[in-house]
């Protein structure tokens, strides 16, 4: 990992495959034992991936989020603010799935914009 860059990142978006409905075992070590980077007061946004639709991704999601919300970040997701498609946690890209592909670069989109609203609010 690139910490430096972490470091100096106003946002940071984290992806996830689920695994028995919820994270991968690499990121929630990482989380939980990686304390060489500050994620706080940094906004967070998170996705996953997953073979079927009922493969847990939301629930992976949420984990992510919830990790995010420990280490201190301001965590994002557009919900239904900006339309269609409704991204709710964050977005979930199914194995052969273009639409849902589609959907994680809407939230990088729309992440990135919001990010840059609240970084000139905090300056």
């Amino acid at each position: 990992m690139d910490y430096e860059f972490v470091e100096d990142s106003q946002a940071v978006i984290i992806g996830t495959p689920a695994y028995a409905a919820d994270l991968s075992w690499q990121l929630k070590k990482w989380f939980d034992t990686d304390w060489n980077c500050s994620l706080a007061g940094k906004l967070g946004a998170a996705f996953a991936t997953a073979n079927c639709m009922h493969g847990g991704a939301d629930l992976a999601i949420s984990s992510v989020l919830s990790h995010m919300l420990v280490k201190g970040m301001l965590v994002y997701s557009s919900g239904m603010g900006c339309g269609r498609p409704f991204i709710h946690l964050g977005p979930v890209a199914l194995r052969d799935d273009l639409e849902g592909k589609k959907t994680i670069s809407v939230i990088w989109k729309t992440g990135c914009r919001k990010s840059c609203g609240i970084i000139s609010l905090k300056s």
